[in-house]
């Protein structure tokens, strides 16, 4: 029997053959693959994989990509998809498809499902959707998380360059300012909960302080900006006429919104790349200034005889407010829910104005009031349903401030001011006009001339509070005191009314 070959006495132990000769198999030509499987050292354990791993970590998109199929790559994403996840990004109208190049690769979706993505025509960009009041824009067609974040970075950055960091002139070298503190709320709904969280990480990431406010109206986060003296805030709400639609409302200082130059510079640098300020992140923190808002309320709730008002709201943050505000008065609220896509105030045939004038009516009330969603605009109507233009309002409100012994001095749009003297009788002199009636040029100009109100381009009414802001809260207490000066109701005064007096 022959003996068995042992390690190292030159045999193979595959073949067994001492004499080193080759195998039948070793004879056999190597055959190489279309993928070069099955090379020289085929028979190692590394070439049985197609993919070797890399030294390092490679992520399961990398691994899914390494091959001849085309590659994916939304905009705005570092790394590649799939085809699967192209089309199915595709049927949910996912906001980066508006901008794909791939986007006429539709496989065999549906033609319904295809509807959700704009064609290249009508797609907009992110720049464009920066408007003059801020950005607006498509809950999740066209502005998610991720935009949220970006318009919070750029945000952030134009605050550092108006107040950068300076190394102290003598002494250790360290960096003397502070850190920007930005304010940050959101109405009831969801989706703006959700952007508010990407604005939260924007603002953290760039260095800067971050104040919490949580839910909350438009109007209590103005007051709140004045109140804990931040430098700017970013409100996360709704558009009174799209459900779907969400708008970013951007503050500057003292609450004041950013004029068009400042929207100019946003534009500008939205597709630039921008840099932390600093190496530590920023800092976030909690507040909630509800119980001073409505102290600050109240003050102007005095001398009031009983009245029945009738209060039309979208908003479910507002009731709240209004019961803590009356809790104590002897006025009687009668509270009415409208649709949130029939609120708007500034429309006449608005099905929300017509409900809060039959309601009037079904009720007996005194007055009507449309309050928006951001408590910052209100439309009136008189114990006939009849609507009050803004124009008669601030005839009836400058007369509550003469009664007070104020100068009833009323910034007005420039064009506004021959109207407005024609139709309600005000002597000319009692008027400002402004030439930018845009609501931050309003309460720019109330602020610098020391006006009793002033009345924008929209239909909102500035009180200075000491420092002015826009609220329809403080509109229905102004209305309120003008009723109870006399027992007349208000479509009697409304006939009547002369010119208010002026001091």
């Amino acid at each position: 029997m022959p003996n068995r070959p042992v390690a190292g006495d030159g045999g193979d132990p595959s073949t067994g053959r001492s004499d080193g000769s080759p195998s039948a198999a070793d004879s056999q030509p190597n055959v190489t693959g279309s993928s070069g499987v099955g090379s020289a050292d085929s028979g190692s354990a590394d070439s049985l994989d197609p993919f070797p791993t890399p030294t390092g970590y490679v992520g399961l998109s990398e691994l899914l990509c390494r091959d001849d199929r085309p590659r994916y790559r939304c905009p705005g994403e570092s790394r590649p998809i799939t085809r699967a996840v192209h089309l199915a990004r595709l049927a949910a109208g996912y906001a980066a498809c508006h901008e794909c190049s791939h986007r006429q690769d539709t496989g065999l979706l549906l033609p319904q499902l295809l509807r959700k993505v704009a064609t290249p025509s009508t797609a907009r960009s992110r720049g464009t959707l920066l408007d003059a009041r801020g950005m607006n824009g498509t809950y999740l067609n066209e502005i998610d998380r991720r935009v949220a974040r970006r318009l919070a970075e750029r945000f952030a950055w134009l605050l550092w360059e108006d107040r950068p960091l300076r190394w102290r002139a003598s002494g250790p070298q360290t960096l003397t300012g502070r850190r920007p503190v930005v304010l940050v709320g959101h109405d009831h709904r969801a989706s703006s909960l959700d952007l508010a969280m990407g604005v939260t990480a924007g603002l953290i990431r760039m260095s800067c302080r971050v104040l919490e406010l949580g839910p909350s109206l438009r109007a209590e986060c103005t007051f709140a900006v004045q109140h804990l003296n931040a430098d700017a805030a970013v409100y996360v709400g709704g558009n009174e006429t799209a459900p779907r639609d969400v708008r970013f409302v951007l503050l500057g200082g003292r609450g004041i919104p950013l004029d068009t130059r400042a929207i100019e510079r946003l534009s500008r640098i939205w597709d630039a790349a921008v840099s932390r300020p600093l190496r530590t992140a920023g800092e976030r923190e909690r507040h909630s200034v509800r119980s001073v808002y409505v102290a600050s309320l109240r003050k102007h709730f005095h001398a009031l005889r009983p009245l029945r008002v009738l209060v039309g709201f979208s908003s479910r943050l507002l009731p709240p407010l209004l019961r803590a505000v009356f809790a104590e008065l002897p006025c009687d609220v009668v509270l009415q829910s409208v649709p949130r896509c029939a609120n708007s105030v500034r429309t006449p045939t608005d099905p929300g104005r017509q409900a809060i004038a039959s309601g009037v009516r079904r009720h007996r009330a005194h007055l009507g009031i449309l309050i928006d969603d951001d408590a910052e605009q209100a439309a009136v109507v008189d114990d006939r349903g009849e609507p009050v233009s803004p124009e008669e309002l601030a005839v009836h409100i400058a007369d509550v401030e003469a009664g007070r012994g104020t100068h009833s001095r009323i910034v007005v749009p420039e064009p506004r001011v021959d109207r407005l003297c024609v139709s309600s009788g005000l002597p000319r002199q009692a008027l400002i006009g402004s030439a930018d009636g845009s609501r931050s040029g309003i309460l720019l100009a109330v602020d610098r001339h020391q006006a009793a109100f002033g009345l924008d381009e929209e239909g909102g009414f500035a009180f200075p509070d000491p420092l002015p802001r826009v609220d329809a809260v403080v509109v229905l207490a102004h209305v309120l005191r003008r009723l109870s000066l006399t027992d007349r109701p208000f479509s009697d005064l409304r006939s009547t009314a002369g010119m208010p007096r002026v001091a």
